[in-house]
C-alpha cells in the first residue's frame, strides 16, 4: 500500500532536512545565538586528547574537552568505520550527547575524506552542527564550528565556512585547545581569496 502523493518520501524529506542544515550553518555563520567569548570553557583534564593524529592519510584532531571514551581511542587510532560502531552500540546517556555527536561527526568525517562523498560529509556535517544548535554551551562549540565550516569548505561553500571559522575563532582558546587552533588557522589559510 503506497501513501497518498502529499506525504514526501524519505529522499524528499532528507534533501529537505538537509537544506534546513545549510540554512542552521548559514545562522550560525552569521552569529545567530552563538556566544562570544570562550570565557566559559572550563579546564581540561591532562589525560583528554587534544593533539592531531594521522592515520591513513586522514588527519582528525580531538579536542581536549573531549573524554577519552573507547571511540575516542578506535579515532586516535584510525579505525573510523569501527569507531562508528561502539557509537552506534553504546547509545549516549543524556549527559553525554554533545560528546557522543562529536565523536560520530569525527569518525563519519574520517570516511568522508577516505571516499571523497559529498553525502557522507553532509552526515558529518549534521552531528557536529547538532553540537552547535542543541548544545551551545558546551566546551565542544569551537570545535564543531571548525568542522561543520571545514564540511561547507569541502562541499563548496567557503562563504559560509570562512563565517563560521570567524565564530569559531573566538571561542578557541591556543592555550585550552592547541590542536584546533592549529587546524584552524590551515583551514583559514586554505580559502580563497576574496
Amino acid at each position: 500500500m503506497s501513501l497518498p502523493s502529499r506525504f514526501p518520501s524519505q529522499a524528499q524529506r532528507v534533501t529537505a532536512f538537509k537544506q534546513r542544515l545549510a540554512a542552521m550553518g548559514l545562522m550560525l555563520a552569521l552569529g545567530c545565538g552563538l556566544p562570544a567569548t570562550a570565557a566559559s570553557q572550563p579546564e581540561p583534564a591532562a589525560t583528554q586528547p587534544g593533539d592531531s593524529t594521522a592515520q591513513a592519510g586522514v588527519a582528525i584532531t580531538l579536542p581536549r574537552a573531549l573524554p577519552h571514551t573507547e571511540a575516542a581511542k578506535l579515532l586516535e587510532a584510525g579505525d573510523f568505520a569501527q569507531a562508528l560502531r561502539v557509537l552506534k552500540d553504546h547509545p549516549p546517556t543524556p549527559g553525554a550527547l554533545p560528546q557522543w555527536h562529536f565523536l560520530r561527526g569525527l569518525a563519519t568525517l574520517a570516511l568522508a575524506e577516505r571516499t571523497a562523498q559529498q553525502e557522507i560529509y553532509l552526515d558529518a556535517g549534521l552531528d557536529f552542527m547538532r553540537v552547535a544548535v542543541y548544545f551551545p554551551n558546551s566546551p565542544l562549540l569551537g570545535p564543531a564550528l571548525v568542522e561543520v565550516g571545514y564540511v561547507h569548505q569541502k562541499i563548496g561553500r567557503p562563504d559560509i565556512a570562512q563565517r563560521l571559522y570567524q565564530r569559531a575563532q573566538a571561542l578557541i582558546d591556543p592555550a585550552l585547545e592547541p590542536g584546533y587552533h592549529h587546524r584552524l588557522g590551515r583551514l583559514m589559510e586554505q580559502l580563497p581569496q576574496q
